[in-house]
């Protein structure tokens, strides 16, 4: 009867904890850190803040992060890759050292290896950008194609990658290209922007989970200037969805001045997460323009209802959701269920 009563109370629990699911990076107070929170925003917990690390990404399987940041605080001049636990504990080093910064990183669909961009600096003043992955058994890394990008995303089944470019379309221009995972078959995935005088800049590409559509977002700038890169005035930033051949399937009924620094799926496609602050039409993007702070919102697709979840004078930046169903976490001092195990978790959150 008290093993029945035990197993029940266990159901109940797990039941009602909170799940932390959204990760992000933020820089609140001056300090740069990485974050985990609930989906409403609750329970925002600091991870790590150690040397200002950036892009954070779910293991496939919610038990590891993988994130960029130096070695050490002196360093400004290079970025490595870490690991650690969902609970910011067992932090290590997975690259370098080396002479070079290594960047945006994301899991493989199996979580077996890590992709990830290389910028190189040699003596002889010449560089390098490279598209590699990590293979976390052996720690070798192969490189896959000598390229420039941006926010390289692996498909859900593992066979293509998609990412953002700038120098294949034009000076400040960027679209979303696609190639296989072994850095073969190049193609621009959309339609190249149009040949008016708006600057089309598309980035942020994000595979659904069944692979059959790609969120990313479009930014519009204008203005007398515009195509001479002296002065570039925002039109409009907007939220698409494609399939995964290219075709537009609609634009999300989000403001156009929401401008966006990254955004992901969220509720398994039926909403989207995005950083995102507003910004002033219309107004022409001088060296001294202040940006607004970034926060975090959520939308839901069909309803168009949209939601912030964070507020406060920092950025909220880089965000990377992750369903409940590999991961479940309440704050410090409650209990957590992971496949029916019981465990005290995250570390206490300042704010």
């Amino acid at each position: 009867m008290r093993k029945y009563f035990f197993i029940c109370s266990l159901l109940l629990l797990s039941t009602t904890i909170a799940n932390a699911k959204i990760l992000f990076a933020s820089v609140r107070n001056g300090e740069g850190g990485i974050y985990i929170m609930d989906d409403d925003g609750n329970n925002k917990t600091l991870l790590t803040d150690t040397n200002s690390p950036t892009y954070p990404r779910w293991s496939p399987n919610g038990k590891q992060i993988v994130f960029v940041r130096s070695a050490n605080p002196d360093d400004r001049e290079h970025s490595y890759l870490f690991l650690m636990n969902t609970d910011g504990t067992n932090i290590r080093q997975i690259t370098g050292p080396h002479n070079s910064i290594d960047d945006y990183p994301s899991f493989s669909p199996d979580g077996k290896s890590i992709l990830f961009l290389r910028y190189e600096r040699f003596e002889n003043g010449t560089n390098k950008f490279s598209m590699n992955i990590l293979n976390l058994v052996n720690r070798e890394i192969h490189e896959i194609r000598e390229l420039q990008v941006d926010y390289p995303e692996w498909s859900p089944d593992g066979k293509k990658i998609a990412f953002l470019n700038r120098t294949l379309v034009d000076e400040h221009d960027s679209n979303i290209f696609i190639m296989d995972a072994d850095g073969n078959n190049l193609q621009e995935l959309l339609l190249p922007p149009p040949a008016n005088d708006l600057i089309i800049s598309r980035a942020y590409p994000r595979w659904s989970s069944d692979g059959q559509r790609i969120l990313f977002v479009q930014r519009e700038t204008g203005g007398a200037d515009n195509r001479l890169k002296l002065i570039r005035v925002w039109k409009a930033h907007r939220y698409m969805i494609s399939d995964s051949k290219g075709n537009l399937i609609r634009q999300l009924d989000i403001p156009i001045n929401r401008f966006c620094a990254s955004i992901d799926w969220m509720n398994n496609g039926k909403s989207i997460v995005f950083s995102g602050c507003e910004i002033e039409l219309n107004k022409p993007l001088l060296p001294d323009i202040v940006i607004p702070p970034y926060n975090i919102y959520k939308y839901h697709i069909d309803s168009g209802e949209l939601i912030r979840i964070t507020e406060h004078k920092g950025n909220d930046y880089l965000v990377d959701w992750i369903s409940d169903d590999v991961y479940t976490v309440t704050p410090k001092g409650k209990q957590t269920i992971r496949w029916g195990a019981i465990k005290t978790f995250l570390p206490e959150y300042h704010d």
